[in-house]
């Protein structure tokens, strides 16, 4: 299996990898280098911006790559130099959580994206979010990092925890959601993203988990939105479906092979058109 300090399509630097080499070695450092680069598209009125300025600039995860491209093409300070927020790139939880996964990678250490919920957005809910996270060499632990979570941000939120090693529990990737669900501690209805949610998103946050994990950190199911209006009761076949992605997520967490079957998989309302 592929390394976790090598980088994947959408987390190496590419041309711009000297950038990153005249960076800090901690994370702290470039957690902060990551919160300057980014404004979040969904929290624009916390920075005291306005929808209207950015509403011709797109959602889209971009491979590190061209988001760094982008970043410079904006304004031509290192990396190191927190943008003005106005002239920073936006994007979502995504953007902020590849952006730390490739500078972490780059640093030589072990680091993957992951899709999964948070609860600290909506009090009582389980939000779609993503985050990155890396081996500790010390600890041997994964640890998690929540670039988005800026000091702003936090005043916000109500956020006291390290957003450098966010504490169990506030995060919970997709599958351990889907075992929360599983046993009867969380009602599926409480994970989701904002009035989409049940059990059929976190079926999608499991694909997508996946895909993450075996380096694909965008796919088909990202689009999800499509299937507003027409989610499914998940029904006893699907359910064994979602363990079965489950359990190749467990495997891929220690970094055993799997079946490459997993990467065929289609969204329902694409096998339903």
């Amino acid at each position: 299996m592929r390394s976790l300090v090598q980088q994947g399509a959408m987390t190496s630097p590419g041309k711009h990898a000297s950038e990153f080499d005249a960076l800090p070695d901690d994370v702290s450092s470039l957690l902060a280098i990551v919160q300057g680069l980014f404004v979040h598209s969904d929290f624009l009125d916390v920075y005291g911006l306005t929808g209207s300025a950015f509403s011709t600039r797109s959602r889209e995860t971009l491979p590190v790559e061209k988001r760094l491209e982008q970043i410079f093409q904006t304004s031509a300070q290192t990396l190191a130099a927190a943008r003005p927020v106005d002239h920073r790139a936006v994007g979502t939880c995504r953007d902020y959580a590849v952006m730390m996964c490739g500078l972490l990678r780059h640093k030589s250490f072990a680091a993957r994206v992951r899709c999964g919920f948070a609860q600290y957005f909506v009090p009582g809910r389980y939000e779609d979010h993503w985050l990155c996270e890396y081996r500790c060499a010390d600890t041997k632990r994964w640890v998690r990092v929540d670039a988005q979570l800026d000091a702003p941000h936090c005043d916000h939120l109500g956020i006291g925890f390290d957003t450098a090693d966010v504490p169990d529990g506030a995060f919970v990737t997709a599958v351990e959601a889907w075992d929360l669900v599983r046993a009867g501690k969380v009602a599926p209805e409480l994970f989701g993203h904002g009035d989409a949610a049940s059990e059929w998103f976190l079926w999608v946050n499991l694909a997508r988990d996946y895909f993450a994990l075996c380096g694909q950190e965008v796919s088909p199911w990202d689009h999800w939105r499509s299937a507003l209006g027409r989610e499914p009761v998940i029904d006893p076949a699907t359910r064994e479906t979602c363990d079965w992605i489950a359990a190749g997520i467990r495997n891929l967490e220690q970094q055993r092979s799997v079946p490459e079957l997993a990467l065929e998989l289609q969204p329902f309302w694409l096998a339903e058109e």
